[in-house]
C-alpha cells in the first residue's frame, strides 16, 4: 500500500537525500504556499511629458503618461491617474518615488526648487509624504541643470480614500523649468508595491 503522509513518529534524519531522489527530474508542487512573499506584485512608472515654468505650490495635474517606451513593462495592474491624482490598484505598502529634472536659464535670481509627494487618506485633504529641494546656479554663463529625488513608503488601507499626487515648490517663482519629455524619462514618478497589509 502506498504511503501518502509521514506518520506521527516521523522519519529518520537523512532518510531522504540526494541518493533517494533523481536530481535530474522535475517534481511538480501541488500545494499552496502561504505567509511567504511571492515577489513584486505591482511596479509602475509615469512621467511628465511637457516642460513648464514652475510657480511655488503648483500641483502637477496634466501632461502625465505611463512610460510607453519599448524597454518598459509594468508589473500588475498599475496605477490609474486623473487630473494628477493617482489611485492604487490594491491595498498594501507602496514605495513612491519622484525624480525632478530642473533647468535654470539664468534670467534672474538663483532659485531653490523642489518636488513633493503629497498623500491623502480621506480623498480630500493632502499632506507631505516626502520632498527634496535643490539650489540651482551660482554664476552667470551657461544654463544650469539639477535634479531632485524624493521617496517614501505609503500604507494604502483603502484604494478609494488613499491617494497621492505631486507638487512643485520653489522659493522664487517663474525662474526655473521642470523638464518633461514624451519619448524618454526626464521627470518621473515610480510606484512599487512592497507587500500586503
Amino acid at each position: 500500500m502506498a504511503v501518502t503522509t509521514i506518520p506521527t513518529a516521523g522519519i529518520a534524519d537523512d532518510a531522504v537525500g540526494n541518493t533517494k531522489l533523481d536530481l535530474a527530474a522535475n517534481y511538480a508542487f501541488t500545494g499552496t504556499i502561504t505567509g511567504t512573499p511571492l515577489g513584486l506584485k505591482e511596479a509602475d512608472e509615469w512621467r511628465l511629458t511637457t516642460s513648464f515654468l514652475v510657480a511655488s505650490g503648483t500641483d502637477i495635474a496634466s501632461n502625465l503618461e505611463r512610460n510607453d517606451t519599448a524597454s518598459f513593462a509594468q508589473v500588475g495592474t498599475g496605477m490609474s491617474e486623473s487630473s494628477g491624482v493617482f489611485t492604487f490598484p490594491s491595498t498594501g505598502i507602496y514605495q513612491i518615488s519622484c525624480r525632478g529634472n530642473w533647468l535654470w536659464t539664468q534670467t534672474g535670481v538663483n532659485p531653490h526648487n523642489g518636488l513633493l509627494i503629497r498623500y491623502t487618506t480621506d480623498n480630500s485633504s493632502y499632506s507631505n509624504l516626502a520632498y527634496s529641494y535643490v539650489y540651482i546656479g551660482s554664476s552667470s554663463g551657461d544654463d544650469w541643470f539639477a535634479f531632485t529625488y524624493s521617496t517614501g513608503l505609503f500604507r494604502v488601507a483603502n484604494t478609494t480614500t488613499h491617494k497621492v499626487k505631486f507638487r512643485t515648490g520653489t522659493k522664487h517663482n517663474n525662474y526655473t523649468t521642470l523638464a518633461g519629455a514624451s519619448a524618454s524619462n526626464a521627470t518621473t514618478f515610480t510606484f512599487m508595491k512592497m507587500g500586503d497589509l
